[in-house]
């Protein structure tokens, strides 16, 4: 973004931006977006490293409005020197253009995101053990550190060994290929883990408290939550980390909630002195019908639609087609239901 850019962030995910000019001639047509920000940065140079605190400056500095920010961009504590803070952020220059800058101000890109596994599903073999389904990889992959989806859905699987899964009670659940046919299942079996990263056991929150859900163990923005099959995003209390709360999920919904059937899968580094950090980012365009754009490559991602792994297509690097099959979606009809899903490690 350019030099005298005031940022907003309003969530953890994304931001809204402009050139200060423009900020100040445009301030209404935009004030109802900006009302809930939680941070306010500011660039004052034209370098990824001259981003200062906004909101601190203008409340805790001395002197006129140029003063304060030239104050704060000389106290290192007023710095961002934490390039992870700023996301996704939809920019607009002086003349008012629109752009979509990827996250860390345009610098984070796939060099930053740890790899997919690749597994072979190709082999994947499968039978029912009575109402559970068995489903066995190929011999050179490990799942252990896997998410693994069946039929677009995470139901939850026991581990025989680690290339080895039971589904336990799912075949009524599963759709058949053909409605003549009750012997005919048609499987969609995908695997998701990251080089280098471990999956720890799975734990369920011990409490609710209104929104706020309570763990045993603190958690970092490093864990994917499943309930009933379903991925939710989540927000942490950052006084309590054992505590978090999912996002757009109304109180009124939550109270049909099961606790125990909420799944908080961890994932860590096996390099003790990296952190692992998720990253969620939502498509941002439609080139043509059922097509989801992004703005980095989504060759490491997971990509889910309302927190299910349907069918889709990649079309290039950074943009995929939802296809006309059984696993897939009828109409892509709000892009902020699409997310892509990856991880990164600090350095």
């Amino acid at each position: 973004m350019d030099q005298d850019t005031i940022l907003f962030l309003v969530n953890d995910r994304s931001g809204l931006a402009f050139n200060y000019n423009f900020y100040k001639n445009n301030y209404t047509a935009f004030s109802n977006k900006l009302t809930n920000a939680n941070d306010v940065y500011y660039k004052m140079g034209e370098l990824a490293n001259t981003w200062i605190d906004y909101k601190k400056a203008i409340q805790l500095k001395s002197g006129s409005y140029d003063e304060r920010l030239l104050a704060a961009f000389n106290d290192p504590d007023f710095i961002i020197s934490d390039l992870r803070k700023i996301p996704q952020t939809e920019f607009y220059d002086e003349d008012g253009f629109k752009y979509n800058i990827a996250p860390y101000d345009g610098t984070y890109n796939s060099i930053f995101w740890v790899k997919r596994v690749v597994f072979n599903l190709e082999a994947i073999q499968c039978e029912f053990l009575g109402d559970d389904l068995k489903v066995t990889f190929a011999p050179e992959d490990d799942i252990t550190n896997a998410l693994i989806s069946l039929d677009t859905i995470f139901y939850d699987y026991d581990i025989i060994n680690i290339r080895t899964v039971i589904f336990r009670n799912v075949k009524p659940f599963l759709p058949q290929t053909s409605a003549l046919d009750y012997t005919g299942y048609d499987f969609k079996i995908d695997a998701y883990a990251w080089v280098g990263l471990d999956k720890r056991e799975e734990e369920s929150p011990l409490t609710r408290n209104g929104l706020w859900y309570s763990l045993e163990y603190p958690i970092e923005e490093n864990s994917i939550i499943i309930y009933k099959g379903v991925v939710y995003d989540y927000e942490l209390d950052y006084t309590d980390k054992r505590k978090f709360k999912l996002k757009d999920v109304e109180l009124s919904v939550l109270e049909t909630f099961e606790i125990d059937r909420i799944k908080v899968h961890e994932f860590i580094s096996q390099d003790i002195n990296r952190e692992c950090r998720k990253y969620v980012s939502n498509g941002i365009a439609n080139r043509y019908r059922d097509c989801v754009e992004f703005t980095l490559p989504i060759t490491d991602s997971m990509i889910l639609f309302n927190g299910v792994d349907n069918d889709f297509e990649v079309v290039d690097t950074t943009a995929i087609i939802y296809p006309q099959t059984l696993f897939s979606v009828n109409h892509v009809s709000n892009l902020s239901f699409i997310t892509a899903v990856n991880f990164t490690l600090g350095l």
